[in-house]
C-alpha cells in the first residue's frame, strides 16, 4: 500500500461547554460543544510535513426525529416536513446520525430526500441489517475541504495553476482516500477554487466531502498555525463501515484522543490477527498511525497484544498513543467486496 511519506507534528487542546436543543416547548439534552485546536508544525518548501487528520466534532442538529419506516437505502419519518432535496446540495453535505436501537452511531450520507424520506449512501450495508422503525436519528450538516480550510484559522498556502501541476512541496496538498486510491487537491490562487493537481478540467473541487467518522491527510508547506474545529462532543458509541478487503482511512472520532490498545480495533469481524487459523504475518489485518512517520502495527490473538512487523522485539504497543483529531488507516487482506463495521467506544 503506497502512503505519502512525511511526518506529522501535531498537538491538540480542547475546550468544552455544555447546551441543549430547544424544540417548541420540550428542552433536549445535546451533546457537549466546544472546540478542538489543532496545532500544524510548519514545513518549508520541498520539505513539508504531513498530518492525517479527522473531524472529531459534529456542527449542530438540523433535525431529528423517529423512524417511520426504512428500506435497505431509505428511512422515512412520516412526521417530518422537509423540503424536497434541501439536504441533497453539493456545496453542504448532510449525515444521518442513528441515536438509538441496534444502529446507533452508524452515519450515512444523505443523497436526496423527499417531504418525509431520505435516501442514503448506506456504504453496501443494508440498513435493515441493524437500523429498526422506531430507532431515533439526527440530522447535521457536513464538511467538505472548502469548509475546513475556509474555517478560523486556516492559512493554506495555495499556487498558480502550474505550481499546482509541480505540486512537489511547493504548495499546501490535501489528500483524500476513495475506492480508487487517494486523490490529491490543492487552492489555485489563479481560478480561486480548490482543484486536482494537474487536472483543472475536473473542476472546482472544494465540494468533495470528509465524512465524519473518516479522515485525510494535509501536507503542509508553510509556516506553523492552528486550525480550530468547533463542534459537538460525541458521547455515543460511533460504527464506521470497513471493507474487508483493501485500504480505508478511518477517523478517531474522540476529541481527547486514544490510544492502539483501547480503540480494539481487532474487535471488527472478522479482523485477520495472527494466531488465527490460517494466518501469517504475511497476510495479517494491518493499522498504519502517522506519528513521525508512518509505523504499522498487527494484531497477534495468542498474546493479545499489537506488534510491529518484523520488530516484535519491541514488545507490545498497545499503549502507543492516537491523538485527538487525528485518523489512521486501515488495510485488510479479507474477502473482497465484503464489509464489516467497526464500533467505536468513546473512551469517557
Amino acid at each position: 500500500m503506497k502512503i505519502p511519506k512525511f511526518v506529522i507534528k501535531l498537538s491538540v487542546s480542547l475546550l468544552v461547554a455544555f447546551s441543549s436543543l430547544s424544540a417548541q416547548t420540550t428542552t433536549v439534552a445535546t451533546d457537549p460543544v466546544g472546540y478542538v485546536t489543532v496545532d500544524f508544525s510548519g514545513g518549508s518548501i520541498g520539505s513539508p510535513t504531513i498530518n492525517s487528520l479527522s473531524l472529531p466534532l459534529y456542527s449542530d442538529v438540523e433535525a431529528l426525529g423517529i423512524i417511520s419506516s426504512l428500506t435497505s437505502t431509505e428511512l422515512a419519518d412520516s412526521n417530518a416536513n422537509w423540503t424536497p432535496d434541501e439536504f441533497a446540495s453539493p456545496s453542504t453535505p448532510y449525515f444521518v446520525r442513528i441515536t438509538s436501537g441496534a444502529g446507533i452511531g452508524r452515519i450515512l450520507l444523505i443523497i436526496s430526500n423527499t417531504v418525509d424520506t431520505l435516501n442514503l449512501d448506506t456504504e453496501g450495508v443494508n440498513l435493515n441489517n441493524s437500523v429498526s422503525v422506531g430507532d431515533t436519528y439526527e440530522i447535521f450538516l457536513g464538511d467538505t475541504i472548502s469548509s475546513v480550510f475556509s474555517g478560523p484559522g486556516s492559512q493554506v498556502i495555495g499556487g498558480t495553476t502550474s505550481e499546482g501541476a509541480a505540486n512537489e512541496g511547493i504548495v499546501d496538498i490535501v489528500y483524500v482516500l476513495s475506492g480508487s486510491g487517494w486523490s490529491r487537491y490543492f487552492y489555485n490562487i489563479d481560478n480561486l477554487r480548490w482543484e486536482r493537481p494537474g487536472l483543472s478540467f475536473f473542476g472546482d473541487q472544494g465540494n468533495v466531502v470528509i465524512p465524519p467518522n473518516g479522515g485525510f491527510l494535509y501536507e503542509r508547506v508553510g509556516p506553523s498555525y492552528q486550525m480550530i474545529l468547533p463542534g459537538r462532543v460525541p458521547t455515543q458509541e460511533v460504527k464506521s463501515v470497513i471493507p474487508s478487503s483493501g485500504t480505508f482511512h478511518l477517523a478517531i472520532n474522540s476529541p481527547i484522543g486514544d490510544t492502539l490498545g483501547s480503540l480494539e480495533i481487532q474487535n471488527i469481524p472478522n479482523w485477520r490477527s495472527l494466531g488465527q487459523s490460517g494466518v501469517t504475518i504475511n497476510d495479517v489485518d494491518l493499522v498504519y498511525v502517522l506519528n513521525n512517520g508512518w509505523a504499522r502495527y498487527y494484531y497477534d490473538s495468542n498474546v493479545n497484544k499489537w506488534f510491529i512487523p518484523g520488530l516484535s522485539f519491541f514488545g507490545d504497543q498497545s499503549s502507543v498513543s492516537i491523538h485527538a483529531a487525528q485518523s489512521i488507516i486501515i488495510s485488510r487482506f479479507g474477502e473482497l467486496g465484503g464489509f464489516d463495521v467497526f464500533t467505536h467506544l468513546m473512551p469517557y
